[in-house]
């Protein structure tokens, strides 16, 4: 009788369970995220605030409607507030409104509209705007890996030391990072203020066995193993420099066309480190001082590509010091140097088929000089090549 009653209670309890699902089971169906435009939006205005119901998950999208037309998608990865800039003014009585999608999620309903007040304030921009004219993210950190020669260069460039005892390759292998942020204006903004900096570690070819059996990493291609290549350049390296500076955009050249131009100009100052000695710029018993930053510093003007397939590609003309190649005896530095710099950067693929790859790694071409118009120091020009990768994509894996 006893094991009667417990049988009724299990199967009772059973059934039970099985209609009623626990409540920790029914909290696990997320709520669709919503977005929503923050405020009254002011004619002239050429940006819009939208607001997360919760914070995006990576690959999130936002995309806005004026006037019930859809404009194109923003990227929302893990922000929860967002900033949009848009191509030219709102205006009075215009209709906004803003939905989000997290893929493969589809888009969720539309935000709520909100109808554009009136401004006797200046537009913050013209019609049209030049968003379409510059592509670059308000962030833009990436990484690259590459050769440098320096057949044109004194051996003090790359460390390569006495090149007259032995070691007569001026290859090096070179790695580094660089980041480039946008403080001031938006894509829309003809005049923009940018801050950038850059680390350059080079390993001397001479210095590398790629006879061994156990051949170092750099030996193969520069895809072929990125991170271990990394490191070995960085524990490695017979010479590093590092620098900073600030851009100033000034004025957009050809907007609207497929390569939209910035002129830019811009200050930056650095170092240049050698792990070793090596033969001196100006006199054959000169000898580079080891571990010693030398200064290398310029001013100068430019021209910089914002779209793609080509943006990044540059050339640039300054005036400064370098005092690896130019101090005078009594130990003062001269602003004396003629520095040219210019790069084509383009997706792989580009521009030798039709291919544009979105994302991945880019390829560069870079030319590098530095001369003395007086002659009474070297001269020097450098031929970089290699892959830049975008460090954001790493957050897409």
């Amino acid at each position: 009788m006893t094991c009667s009653k417990c049988v009724i209670r299990v199967v009772v309890v059973s059934v039970v369970c099985a209609v009623c699902p626990p409540a920790a089971s029914r909290a696990q169906q997320p709520a669709a995220m919503t977005a929503s435009i923050d405020g009254t939006p002011a004619a002239g205005q050429c940006s819009l605030v939208v607001t997360l119901s919760q914070a995006a998950p990576v690959g999130a999208v936002i995309q806005l409607a004026i006037n019930k037309n859809p404009l194109p998608i923003q990227n929302a990865d893990r922000l929860q507030r967002v900033t949009l800039t848009l191509k030219g003014p709102l205006e009075e009585g215009d209709e906004v409104r803003a939905r989000v999608a997290a893929p493969p999620e589809p888009y969720g309903e539309w935000g709520p509209s909100i109808l554009v007040a009136g401004s006797a304030n200046a537009p913050q921009c013209q019609a049209g705007g030049t968003i379409d004219d510059d592509e670059r993210q308000s962030f833009e950190p990436s990484a690259y890996l590459g050769y440098a020669f320096d057949n044109f260069a004194p051996a003090s460039v790359g460390g390569y030391g006495n090149t007259q005892g032995g070691g007569t390759s001026r290859k090096r292998f070179v790695g580094g990072v660089d980041f480039d942020f946008r403080a001031v204006g938006t894509p829309a903004s003809r005049q923009q203020l940018w801050f950038f900096g850059e680390t350059l570690h080079g390993v001397r070819s001479a210095d590398v066995n790629c006879a061994a059996p156990d051949k170092p990493p750099v030996c193969g291609t520069l895809l072929q193993n990125p991170e271990k290549q990394t490191l070995f350049i960085l524990e490695h390296a017979s010479s590093m420099e590092a620098f900073i500076g600030t851009r100033w955009d000034v004025l957009t050249l050809q907007s609207g066309t497929p390569f939209p131009t910035k002129l830019y100009v811009t200050a930056q100052i650095g170092v240049m480190m050698l792990d070793g000695q090596a033969a001196g710029s100006r006199t054959a018993a000169q000898v580079v001082d080891v571990h010693h930053a030398y200064s290398s510093h310029h001013v100068g003007v430019g021209f910089l590509a914002t779209k793609d397939p080509y943006a990044g590609s540059h050339i640039e003309i300054g005036w400064g010091r370098t005092d690896l190649f130019n101090t005078d005896p009594d130990g003062r530095a001269r602003w004396n140097r003629l520095k040219v710099n210019g790069m084509l950067s383009f997706p792989i693929g580009v521009p030798f088929t039709s291919m544009t790859l979105k994302s991945g790694p880019r390829a560069f071409v870079q030319l590098v000089s530095d001369f003395d118009p007086s002659h009474k120091t070297s001269d020097s020009v450098q031929t970089f090549v290699g892959l830049d990768f975008d460090v954001r994509d790493v957050f897409k894996w």
